[in-house]
């Protein structure tokens, strides 16, 4: 997943500023969508900030989305490099340091392994910069 979201990221961003600049607000819905799903298994944070230039892209209205781009860019950017050396084991430590801020939010043990489709730590900005992401 970690691969995929590195290999494929760089593309969707580039769609995003294509629809920008074309100022096609359907693509930008579709490639922010696409982007947004993306990234989500990772951080809330750059989540929500493409769902901001996807619903843009929707309604139409794209004067205020090259600062949003440009958030989202850095965000993107930032995410990348954590990515590269991080295992199931780093997860689940950050995921442990997230739980002492929230002790309701709980995955089972038996839930968190490699490979598992369950186990997708989806952190809030809180969260997030709580635990270096």
């Amino acid at each position: 997943m970690i691969a995929i979201s590195r290999a494929d990221a760089p593309g969707k961003m580039g769609r995003i500023e294509a629809a920008l600049r074309d100022r096609n607000g359907a693509a930008l819905r579709e490639s922010a969508h696409k982007l947004r799903g993306l990234v989500s298994a990772f951080t809330t944070t750059a989540a929500e900030a493409a769902n901001l230039l996807e619903q843009a892209g929707a309604v139409g209205q794209l004067d205020d989305t090259p600062a949003a781009y440009a958030s989202l860019l850095g965000m993107v950017g930032e995410l990348g490099p954590l990515l590269d050396n991080l295992s199931v084991d780093d997860l689940k430590s950050r995921l442990n340091a997230a739980n002492v801020l929230n002790h309701s939010w709980q995955i089972p043990e038996h839930r968190i392994k490699a490979g598992s489709t369950v186990f997708r730590p989806r952190l809030t900005a809180e969260r997030s910069r709580a635990v270096g992401l």
